[in-house]
């Protein structure tokens, strides 16, 4: 019996310093505003935010409490186009997820050029790099709270994630 706890007590090292180094690259990626992030050989940067009430010039969108508008920036250094979308990108405020609202994405980035959709199932290519703006409407309770920050997934399914601390 002292043979078959042997390599318990092993697994059980292993598994808890598998979970720490998780933790500790968890850890690692969280930046600020103006810092890259990479997740899964794709750069994201937060250049900037800013507060509205409307997004748009000829289509026009009007927040139902605020807007809070990312502008991001996206690199792919995989060896393969990625599909990026807006959806990867999320307000966590606490406990709470805010979702992007496509719709007003959409018209702000069409402000700056009528052909221009954000990331609405943008493709980019190895090594080409995209700049949108993301839509939020949200309370300017969240505005307002300095802790809250963007968590980004490198795809459709989410399996590498990071955040960036929007203060």
């Amino acid at each position: 019996m002292v043979i078959s706890e042997a390599p318990a007590e092993t697994q059980t090292s292993e598994a808890s310093t598998e979970e720490e180094s998780t933790e500790e690259e968890a850890a690692e990626k969280v930046v600020g505003i103006g810092e890259t992030l990479v997740v899964d050989n794709i750069e994201f940067t937060v250049n900037d935010w800013h507060q509205q009430n409307t997004v748009g010039n000829a289509l026009t969108s009007t927040a139902n409490d605020t807007y809070l508008i990312l502008d991001v920036s996206v690199t792919n250094n995989q060896n393969e186009a990625a599909m990026m979308m807006s959806d990867y990108f999320k307000i966590v405020d606490g406990e709470r997820v805010f979702e992007p609202d496509t719709t007003a994405s959409t018209y702000a980035n069409q402000a700056n050029s009528p052909d221009d959709l954000g990331l609405l199932a943008e493709e980019i290519n190895p090594g080409s790099s995209r700049d949108a703006l993301i839509v939020y409407d949200v309370t300017q309770e969240v505005i307002d709270n300095t802790e809250k920050q963007l968590q980004v997934q490198s795809g459709m399914f989410g399996t590498e994630t990071g955040l960036i601390n929007l203060n």
